[in-house]
């Protein structure tokens, strides 16, 4: 009998250990998440805040100078295609509607709109040979605007024609910028009004709107 204490109060004991170790291990890899993403959080701010710089002084610059060809863009292209990861990746780690984000995917927003500008600037000024794709989405589930089952798949199939044009060097290279339909960000909604965004998915294919296009339609149109 007593042989039977003993082993049920060690079986409990260990059972604690156990349940304790659980909850240490839980609470280290909470701790660590929220240190990752605050990590995450500044090096999203501190690259942020140097496009905005850069941004900012190559508006200067285009006042200053008269020709816009000797500007270094490609820089901007890349480094605004670095903050997007980054963003995705505080998206899925915080939540899209996490209020940490909402600032930053505005900025976002305001980054994407200038470099267009910039991009159809050079394109037309320097005679560059490339296309610009917008897609309006929205991710919302019973979305009035639109669908987020279709705005994922037409993001699938631009990842798949930029793959091709600029990591394959197939044709022409292709520069793709997405926005959120539901945006109050006012530049963002200036653009939708621009050019008649009603739903989503919708692309603006080097200045003219369609609906949601399959990879071939898109290969037509670039």
């Amino acid at each position: 009998m007593k042989q039977t204490l003993k082993e049920g109060k060690r079986a409990n004991k260990l059972l604690i250990a156990a349940v304790v170790a659980v909850v240490v291990v839980l609470l280290l890899g909470l701790l660590l998440g929220n240190q990752l993403a605050t990590s995450r959080l500044e090096e999203f701010k501190d690259v942020e805040e140097m496009l905005l710089i850069q941004l900012i002084s190559l508006e200067f610059r285009e006042d200053l100078i008269e020709d816009v060809c000797a500007l270094e863009w490609k820089d901007i292209w890349e480094q605004k295609a670095e903050l997007g990861s980054m963003l995705t990746a505080l998206e899925r780690r915080l939540g899209r509607d996490s209020p940490k984000l909402t600032t930053k995917r505005e900025i976002y927003e305001l980054i994407e709109i200038k470099t267009i500008e910039l991009l159809e600037r050079i394109r037309t000024e320097c005679h560059e040979d490339f296309s610009i794709i917008l897609l309006f989405f929205t991710n919302k589930k019973n979305d009035p605007l639109g669908s987020a089952a279709g705005s994922a798949d037409q993001g699938l199939i631009l990842d798949q024609v930029y793959f091709k044009h600029n990591e394959q060097n197939y044709g022409r290279k292709v520069y793709i910028f997405v926005f959120d339909i539901n945006s109050k960000n006012s530049a963002s909604v200036a653009l939708r009004n621009k050019y008649e965004i009603k739903e989503a998915p919708s692309l603006v294919i080097d200045g003219e709107t369609y609906g949601y296009l399959v990879e071939d339609e898109i290969e037509e149109l670039i």
